[in-house]
């Protein structure tokens, strides 16, 4: 089966990503996602800024710009993740079915799913419900949001991971 189809999969796991359910009275808790993400989409939720991983709303085409924006519940925050077999995922906005991966090694893009090592996605545990999102192309880099900015319509990029919780991420199913 072609990469471009598998990434269109929109019921696929993300093997090893711890993800977090809420509840019904707003509690949460955590998962392995074998169990609570099976056919779901979930959103990408920062821990400084507590909005959503967004793809620009105008733009829902190959190389719309990856930003934070409050979390609306929109498909253009809706991501599904479709693993590699080996620890890491294509993350796919539901929107579009595209995949995320940095472009010119630095801002977040979506693109044409492709296979490419900059689309897989691996999630690293940091701290309870946390994680960091490193792509394979620079595994020593987590997505962060650009000047730990808490505002919206703010660029997400890599960045040396630092551990601020403007690297950290957390996925809610939905």
């Amino acid at each position: 089966m072609a990469v471009s189809s598998i990434c269109r999969r929109a019921g696929a796991l993300l093997a090893l990503l711890a993800v977090v359910v809420i509840g019904g009275a707003g509690t949460a808790s955590a998962q392995p996602a074998g169990s609570a993400l099976a056919g779901a989409y979930f959103k990408v939720v920062n821990q400084n800024s507590g909005k959503c991983l967004d793809v620009r709303r105008e733009d829902p085409k190959p190389l719309a710009g990856v930003q934070q924006y409050r979390c609306t519940g929109t498909d253009n925050q809706l991501w599904t993740a479709v693993s590699t077999g080996d620890g890491y995922s294509y993350l796919v906005s539901k929107e579009s079915g595209l995949c995320m991966q940095p472009f010119l090694f630095t801002v977040t893009v979506v693109n044409t799913c492709s296979g490419a090592t900059g689309q897989q996605w691996r999630a690293v545990p940091a701290g309870f419900e946390w994680n960091e999102l490193r792509s394979r192309l620079l595994d020593q880099q987590c997505l962060w949001v650009v000047s730990s900015s808490v505002a919206d319509s703010v660029a997400t990029r890599l960045a040396a991971c630092d551990g601020s919780a403007a690297q950290h991420w957390q996925f809610v199913t939905v």
